[in-house]
């Protein structure tokens, strides 16, 4: 990997952690303003930095190569690359998580319509309770995503 990848992607790390550098240059022995020639390209990324930032929390596995197509990589990517808090990027996939359950409620009562059987009646309650159901899930999950796991 260039320097400058390096760079950009030790950068996206300290963001998406909610790192200062103060607290990276901390951590590395060194001042903010040197942390920052770091990220900037002014100051070389040496074997002993490496194994220095490999040492803070979270960066660990930070200098190892990860094939593109590996559905971590994908999800790592992703976050990295997202310009927000990680917050609003687990927000947004749940609001479509949840339009996407729109599909899965309705297949019972669809299916049940086109095989003739049960009334109006009958259908809107199953939907309705496969749809309090799921909408429970979802509530747990961003519950389990913001207070649980303070993400």
């Amino acid at each position: 990997m260039k320097q400058q990848e390096l760079r950009e992607k030790l950068r996206a790390r300290r963001d998406r952690l909610e790192y200062s550098q103060e607290y990276m240059g901390a951590k590395l022995g060194i001042s903010q303003a040197a942390y920052s020639d770091i990220e900037t390209g002014k100051t070389k990324l040496t074997e002993k930095l490496v194994t220095q930032i490999k040492a803070i929390d979270k960066f660990e596995d930070f200098f190892q190569e990860e094939p593109d197509k590996d559905l971590k990589s994908f999800v790592q990517t992703i976050v990295e690359k997202w310009p927000w808090k990680k917050k609003s990027l687990y927000l947004i996939i749940a609001i479509i998580g949840w339009a996407g359950l729109d599909v899965v409620v309705r297949a019972p009562a669809d299916f049940m319509r086109g095989s003739g059987a049960g009334t109006e009646q009958q259908y809107d309650v199953i939907t309705g309770m496969i749809g309090l159901g799921l909408t429970l899930l979802v509530a747990l999950f961003i519950y389990w995503f913001f207070w649980v796991k303070k993400w």
